[in-house]
């Protein structure tokens, strides 16, 4: 008795410390989505001001429109630039209204900038906004009374309006500002403003209209955010509005109970104002409220230099006010794609073997195998995904027809063999020859496989011109790349089988042998016996095997990093590269900026790959426990 009750204390104690374990666990979980959702959530808050002390800012807009380089000439009342630490280049309208720039040049050996005035020919039309094109060589000229020409500075002797597409027509406008990236404009004119931006056809540059803004009290001041996509608008009546460019909505409007003036950004999260009494306020926002809507993160934006709508994921680039695309399709469709690429190359070994295991093995192998076969998940994911990047990758690519062959005719061959074996019951019949069946396949499997990579081979050499490579460039514009989803699933695949099967397996073996062995006594063969007594039990279970080896592929990390390639391409194809939310988390987030639109959508989509594996993680456990209630046994 006194034993009892000992061995009965400690139950209850080890029973309190795994339920005290899982609340921290569960707590855990809990605070890591509550972290998640925290984070993410200013992006799709509606967006607010805050006004910030007049001590922490400049006094008066004058201090921040005074900000020229002292190299450029301080009395154009129009003037763009570009400067490296061995060339400056500028083009200005001068106070007489003509076009006028130099370049110059430092020569570190005299230790001084040599100017070279640059010439254009008076002829040309008078303008009243010019800039310097991010690609080189390139200038914009518009005027008000909505003509636009593309200026070549590629010969610096001589300069003239180049013909045929290179001018054009815009809207008619007041004013035009530059976006930030200078690669979009902003018109402003009565009550509308004009977004266009350029696109490159070739190497020819053309300006067309993206979208457009509605001002009904009529436009007043425009002040563009030196990065970020927004700018600020003062109508006609003293009204201040934000708005933002890539989502084509106004974020926040400004205190109506004051009239303003004038605006001018003071940093990307800050700007200044100036109302009719005289003063000057500045406000501070958050940059990352309100820069994504759904429709921009699951659905075809046309950016700044596109033609068409695309979804495209672009988070960052060296150019300052670069445009972040941050659609979620070409991810979820990368995720998705290696998941079910893995699942095509491990289902069929790993169920195939989970129903041989399960039911055909005799008990003293049963467990000899299934620790082999599980001892597989043991090696680190970042090892398999190297073998496959620098050994088997390249192997696959040049052995492409020769793996097909390897692939197929292995199982066709089989299976023929299959209708053979049944063709005498004497031999099938009998359990000695079931059960050393993998003895008995191994060298025919071998030499079926030699069969199809020698027969691989001589397809290849004979009909597709000694590389299937090449011909599929040539002949079907197929363009395969050295990570592609082939070696994804093979890689992926091998990491996934064990999970799998080890889920498959449990469930078959579970199945109570009484069952299995009426049938068998009443004359069924053994596939027969497992086909309509033990799979209609073990199938939820086997369900869940594969939604669980599913959701394992889905959160997969460090192989698809090494073989995937890492392209968001919105496409299912098998010859291109791939890119998945949770490799897109690994590169991405140590580089982004804290709070930043770049890190909170990085968040949201952590949150949304927690959702995907979650649902069929779950989707699992409920068939696997409703499979074991039903049928009254554990695993």
């Amino acid at each position: 008795m006194l034993a009892a009750h000992k061995r009965g204390r400690e139950d209850r104690r080890i029973s309190l410390l795994i339920r005290s374990t899982s609340i921290v666990v569960l707590v855990a979980i809990a605070g890591m989505l509550v972290q998640m959702m925290m984070t993410a959530v200013p992006l799709l808050a509606e967006p607010t001001i805050q006004p910030v002390a007049a001590d922490e800012v400049p006094t008066s807009l004058s201090e921040l429109r005074s900000s020229r380089p002292s190299w450029l000439p301080a009395d154009y009342p129009m003037i763009t630039w570009r400067e490296t630490t061995a060339q400056r280049l500028w083009v200005g309208i001068s106070p007489s209204n003509g076009l006028t720039g130099s370049l110059s040049q430092w020569f570190a050996a005299d230790d001084q900038w040599r100017e070279k005035p640059l010439r254009f020919d008076p002829a040309l039309p008078s303008v009243a906004f010019v800039d310097l094109l991010p690609a080189p060589g390139w200038l914009l000229g518009m005027n008000p009374d909505g003509n636009y020409w593309f200026y070549s500075l590629r010969n610096s002797a001589e300069h003239s309006v180049l013909p045929g597409n290179l001018s054009g027509v815009v809207p008619e406008h007041t004013r035009a500002y530059s976006l930030p990236g200078e690669r979009a404009y902003l018109l402003a004119a009565d009550t509308v403003i004009h977004q266009l931006h350029i696109r490159f056809v070739g190497a020819r540059p053309a300006l067309e209209k993206l979208r457009e803004f509605s001002i009904p009290a009529g436009v007043g001041v425009i002040a563009p955010a030196p990065a970020g996509q927004r700018f600020l608008v003062i109508d006609q009546e003293g009204r201040g509005s934000l708005w933002h460019t890539t989502t084509g909505r106004r974020l926040v409007s400004l205190p109506e109970n004051q009239t303003f003036t004038a605006a001018e950004w003071l940093a990307p999260d800050s700007f200044l104002t100036d109302s009719t009494e005289g003063e000057s306020q500045a406000w501070r926002i958050d940059v990352s409220e309100g820069a994504v809507t759904l429709s921009t993160l699951f659905g075809a934006v046309h950016f700044e230099g596109y033609g068409a709508p695309v979804r495209a994921w672009q988070p960052a680039a060296g150019a300052e006010g670069y445009e972040g695309k941050y659609s979620f399709l070409p991810l979820l469709m990368g995720t998705l794609r290696a998941a079910a690429l893995a699942l095509i190359v491990a289902l069929p070994v790993a169920i195939g073997a989970a129903v041989f295991t399960g039911f055909f093995m005799p008990e003293r192998l049963r467990d000899k195998i299934k620790t082999a076969i599980e001892l597989i998940a043991a090696f680190p994911t970042v090892v398999v995904g190297a073998v496959f990047a620098i050994l088997l990758g390249p192997f696959v690519m040049n052995s492409l027809a020769q793996l097909v062959g390897l692939f197929l005719l292995p199982p066709i061959g089989i299976a023929l063999l299959g209708l053979v074996w049944r063709a005498f019951p004497v031999f099938a019949n009998q359990p000695r020859w079931l059960f050393a069946l993998p003895v008995v396949l191994l060298p025919v499997f071998s030499l079926l496989a030699l069969l199809g990579y020698q027969a691989g081979d001589w397809i290849e050499q004979t009909f597709l011109g000694g590389s299937v490579l090449h011909w599929l460039a040539l002949e079907a514009a197929v363009d395969v790349q050295y990570r592609n989803g082939i070696v994804v699933g093979l890689a992926l695949g091998m990491a996934v089988i064990p999970t799998i099967f080890t889920v498959a397996e449990d469930a078959i073996h579970a199945v109570p042998r009484s069952a299995a062995m009426g049938s068998l006594a009443l004359g069924a063969t053994h596939w027969g016996s497992f086909r309509d007594v033990v799979l209609p039990v073990a199938f939820p279970g086997v369900v869940a095997a594969i939604m669980l080896g599913f959701g394992r592929a889905i959160g997969e990390t460090m192989i698809l990093l090494l073989v995937a390639g890492n392209a968001p391409i919105n496409e299912f194809d098998l010859f291109t590269s791939l890119r998945t939310i949770s490799a897109t988390l690994a590169i991405e987030l140590p580089e982004s900026a804290v709070a930043s639109s770049h890190f909170r959508i990085l968040f949201l989509a952590a949150f949304l790959l927690f959702l995907i594996t979650f649902f069929f993680n779950t989707l699992a456990e409920v068939i696997k426990l409703r499979f074991q209630r039903q049928f009254g046994f554990e695993e």
